[in-house]
């Protein structure tokens, strides 16, 4: 490849087991940096759609067309406050706006 690639440390084995073709030229340890250092123009790296979408519609980031380096990830969503407590007006809002990204099947 032609440029330098980074790995995202926290995720280390998967890009390995799923990316074995890659090799990793730095490691990084939150999105934030991932960013910083593909903006540089100086890296190839993997960011969500949605985390990359204001920067690929300004031009500053190229998504690469390659189907074998796509792939889905299942966020979940946990909370330690009860169905029957009384719900913050910002816990609400959040949680309806949640619900609308989840799939069918996860509710």
């Amino acid at each position: 490849m032609k440029y330098p690639i980074v790995m995202r440390g926290y995720r280390q084995p998967f890009d390995e087991e799923y990316f074995p073709a890659l090799r990793y030229h730095a490691t990084i340890n939150n999105m934030e940096a991932m960013l910083v250092m593909l903006l540089s123009g100086g890296y190839v790296g993997f960011l969500p759609e949605h985390y990359a979408r204001y920067w690929v519609e300004r031009s500053e980031l190229k998504p690469v067309e390659c189907k074998s380096l796509v792939y889905r990830s299942r966020h979940q969503w946990a909370t330690s406050i009860s169905k029957s407590a009384p719900k913050a007006p910002a816990f609400a809002a959040f949680s309806k706006v949640f619900e609308r990204f989840l799939e069918p099947d996860a509710r």
